[in-house]
C-alpha cells in the first residue's frame, strides 16, 4: 500500500486543490459574449474561444461535461440503450444514397482525402447506423435495438452565436432505434421522451415537449425539448395554449383565427386604382382606407430553381417553412427584385396573383380563400387591384396552410388561447 501526499495529484471524483488544477479565470466582461452565461463560462475559467463557433474545453467544464455525460448514459441504459461511438468522418456515398447530400445544404462540412474521396463531418449519422444495422440485424427477433453515441458533431453555421448554444463543433447524444413495426416503435418513443425528461429533471432544467417540424432530417413527426426563458437567448418561438397544453415550435404550430373579418358580402367589380408611394401592407392599407386582412400578400420564392407565390392575409405573416414543406422543396429563397420583374412586369412591391406569368406556381392559405373583394398588387408600378376574387379572377395551384402562428391566435385544438415564448432547445426526438 502507498500512502498519497498532498504533492501527488488527484484522480477523477476527488477534490482538487486550485493549485493542482487549471482556472485561468478573467476579470474583464468579453465583449464577445453576448450572454450572461457565455460570459461566466469565459471569465470563470470553463472554456477559450479557438475560432468562431469553436471552443476549448478546459479542465473545469471538462469536469462539467462528464458529470451530465454520466446522467444521460445511466438513463439511456434504463430504457434498453446501447452505446456505441461512430466516426465523425463518413464516406459522402452513403450521404448521396439516402438523398440528402443535396438537401442538407451548406450547413454540412464536407472535404476530399489524399485519393479525393469525397467525404463528410458529420453533424448526425442516420446514414451510418443504418448503414451499420442493414448489414448486421437478420431477424426481427434481434428487435427492438437502441443504440446512442456521446460523440462530437460539426455543423457550419452561418452565423455562430451564443458560446456553446450555436457552434460549428458540439458535443452531441444522439440514439437511434429500430422497430420490428409500428407499435414496438410507438413503445420506444414513449420510453425514449421518458428518457429524456428525466435527465432534465435529475439536471434540474424544467422544459416542454413541443411539436417540431422534421426538417431535413425527416420522419412523419418530431418533438423539441424546450427550455422557455425570457432573456435574447432564445432562439425559437414556441405557441403554448393557456388551456389545454397544446404546445408547438412556432414552425411547426397551427391555430384558429379569431380575427374578426367579414366573409358575407357579394363580389363587386374588379378595378385598377393607382397607389404613388404605397408599396407596403401599411402604405396601402392608409392609402385605400381599407384594414390591413383585406389586403392580400403576394410573395415570391425560388423553390428548387421554379417560380412560386405565396399568398397570405395582409395582417398576417408567412411561415417559410410551411411553405417549403408543402413545395416539398430542398432549396427556398426569396426571388430577387429582377425575378420579381420579370414573372410580373412590376417593381418589388406590386405583385398580384391575376395576371402572373403562367409558369408561377400560385400557393393560396386558407384564410385568404375566406376573403371577398380583397386588394392586390396589379403587377403594375404603383397599381393595386381592388375587389378580387378567388375563382372568378384566378385561380390558385393549391389551397395550404402557410400562415405564421402568433400571440393571441386561438388554440387549434380547444378554446384556449395561444400565448407565445422563447424558447432554447435542449433536445429532440
Amino acid at each position: 500500500m502507498v500512502a498519497a501526499t498532498g504533492d501527488e495529484p488527484t484522480t477523477r471524483g476527488q477534490a482538487m486543490r486550485w493549485s493542482q488544477t487549471y482556472i485561468p479565470t478573467l476579470r474583464e466582461k468579453q465583449s464577445e459574449a453576448e450572454l450572461i452565461s457565455h460570459q461566466y463560462l469565459l471569465r470563470g475559467g470553463y472554456i477559450r474561444k479557438l475560432a468562431a463557433g469553436v471552443y476549448l474545453y478546459l479542465p473545469l467544464m471538462q469536469r462539467v461535461i462528464e458529470k451530465f455525460s454520466q446522467i444521460v448514459r445511466e438513463e439511456m441504459n434504463r430504457i434498453g440503450g446501447l452505446e456505441i461511438t461512430m466516426s465523425v468522418l463518413c464516406p459522402a456515398e452513403l450521404w448521396q444514397k439516402s438523398g440528402r447530400y443535396d438537401t442538407i445544404g451548406k450547413e454540412q462540412m464536407r472535404l476530399k482525402d489524399r485519393h479525393d474521396h469525397e467525404m463528410v463531418l458529420c453533424g448526425t449519422h442516420e446514414e451510418t447506423v443504418t448503414n451499420l444495422v442493414a448489414g448486421e440485424v437478420k431477424s426481427y427477433k434481434q428487435l427492438p435495438l437502441n443504440l446512442y453515441q456521446i460523440q462530437v458533431k460539426f455543423r457550419d453555421e452561418i452565423r455562430p452565436r451564443f458560446g456553446l448554444m450555436r457552434g460549428r463543433e458540439f458535443i452531441m447524444k444522439d440514439a437511434y432505434t429500430f422497430d420490428a413495426d409500428e407499435a414496438s416503435f410507438a413503445r420506444t418513443y414513449e420510453k425514449m421522451v421518458e428518457a429524456y425528461f428525466a435527465v432534465f429533471n435529475r439536471a434540474g432544467i424544467e422544459v416542454i415537449k413541443v411539436e417540431s417540424d422534421t426538417g431535413a432530417m425527416g420522419g412523419k413527426a418530431a418533438h423539441e425539448f424546450m427550455l422557455l426563458v425570457d432573456t435574447d437567448a432564445g432562439e425559437e418561438v414556441i405557441v403554448t395554449c393557456n388551456k389545454c397544453g397544446y404546445a408547438a415550435n412556432v414552425e411547426k404550430a397551427t391555430f384558429r383565427d379569431t380575427a374578426a373579418v367579414s366573409e358575407e358580402e357579394e363580389m363587386r367589380e374588379r378595378q385598377v386604382v393607382d397607389t404613388p408611394g404605397a408599396a407596403t401592407i401599411e402604405e396601402v392599407s392608409a392609402f385605400l382606407k381599407v384594414e390591413p386582412w383585406r389586403l392580400v400578400k403576394t410573395l415570391l420564392y425560388v423553390a428548387d430553381g421554379k417560380p412560386v407565390a405565396a399568398l397570405v392575409r395582409g395582417d398576417r405573416d408567412l411561415n417559410e417553412v410551411k411553405l417549403k414543406n408543402a413545395l416539398k422543396a430542398n432549396e427556398l429563397e426569396m426571388a430577387s427584385p429582377a425575378e420579381i420583374e420579370d414573372w410580373t412586369g412590376a417593381p418589388v412591391g406590386f405583385a398580384g396573383p391575376v395576371g402572373l406569368k403562367k409558369e408561377v406556381r400560385v400557393l393560396v392559405d386558407p384564410l385568404v380563400t375566406k376573403l371577398k373583394n380583397f386588394v392586390v398588387g396589379a403587377n403594375a408600378n404603383e397599381q393595386h387591384l381592388v375587389n378580387v376574387n378567388i375563382g372568378r379572377d384566378f385561380e390558385p395551384s393549391e389551397v395550404v396552410d402557410l400562415t405564421l402562428a402568433r400571440k393571441g391566435d386561438g388554440c387549434p385544438q380547444c378554446d384556449g388561447i395561444l400565448d407565445a415564448r422563447d424558447g432554447i432547445e435542449v433536445g429532440n426526438t
